[in-house]
C-alpha cells in the first residue's frame, strides 16, 4: 500500500478522535446509538486498526459496487441506474455499520462513555486536512464540469430525472470538495 493510501486512512480514522481530558474522545463510526468515550493511548492504538479496516472496506466496496453495476446496468435506463446504485451505497453502509459494531463494540467494553462529544465541525476540519490538496481541487473541478454539463443538458430541454438527480448529486459534491478546501485552509492557517 502506497503512503498516500496509507496516510489519507490514517487522517480519516484519526477523525473519530479529539483530545480530551486525560486522554481521548472517540466517537465510532456511525453505528446506532452513537456514544462518545474516553480512551487512552493504549485503547486508541487498539481501536485504530479496526477502524482503518472499516474505512477501507467502505471505500473499496463503494467504489467495486458502483463500478460493478454501472457495467452490469449499462443497458438499463439512467433511472433505473441511480436507484440501484443508490439503494446498493445504502446497503454498502447499513453493512459497514455492522461491521463497526462487531469489530469496535468489543473493544469498547468496560470504557467509560462521557457526555463531552467530537462535534461534525471537528470531525469534517479533520478529514479536510487529511485529504491532499491537489486531490481538493481535482475533484471540485471534476464534479464542477459534470455539474455544468447536467445544467446545460437541463437547460437544452433534457429534464428526466436521472439527469436531476444527478446534476443535483454533483453540485452537492462540488459544494463538498469546496468546503473541505476552505476547512482545510482554515486549519492550516490556525496551526
Amino acid at each position: 500500500m502506497s503512503k498516500f493510501w496509507q496516510v489519507l486512512a490514517g487522517g480519516m480514522v484519526e477523525s473519530f478522535f479529539k483530545p480530551g481530558p486525560g486522554g481521548w474522545l472517540f466517537a465510532g463510526p456511525l453505528v446506532w446509538p452513537r456514544r462518545t468515550y474516553l480512551v487512552t493511548d493504549e485503547q486508541k492504538a487498539s481501536l485504530f486498526g479496526p477502524l482503518r479496516r472499516i474505512w477501507w472496506t467502505q471505500t473499496l466496496a463503494s467504489i467495486v459496487a458502483a463500478i460493478g453495476l454501472l457495467t452490469f446496468l449499462e443497458d438499463q435506463p439512467a433511472l433505473t441506474q441511480v436507484i440501484i446504485i443508490g439503494g446498493a451505497m445504502v446497503v454498502v453502509f447499513i453493512l459497514s455499520s455492522v461491521y463497526a459494531a462487531l469489530m469496535i463494540r468489543p473493544l469498547l467494553v468496560g470504557i467509560p462513555a462521557t457526555n463531552e462529544r467530537i462535534s461534525f465541525s471537528d470531525q469534517f476540519k479533520a478529514r479536510a486536512v487529511a485529504l491532499p490538496k491537489v486531490f481538493l481541487i481535482g475533484g471540485a473541478v471534476i464534479s464542477l464540469l459534470f455539474f455544468v454539463v447536467g445544467l446545460a443538458l437541463a437547460l437544452g430541454g433534457e429534464t428526466d430525472l436521472a439527469t436531476i438527480l444527478s446534476t443535483v448529486f454533483f453540485g452537492v459534491l462540488t459544494l463538498l470538495y469546496i468546503g473541505f478546501y476552505f476547512a482545510r485552509q482554515r486549519a492550516n492557517r490556525q496551526m
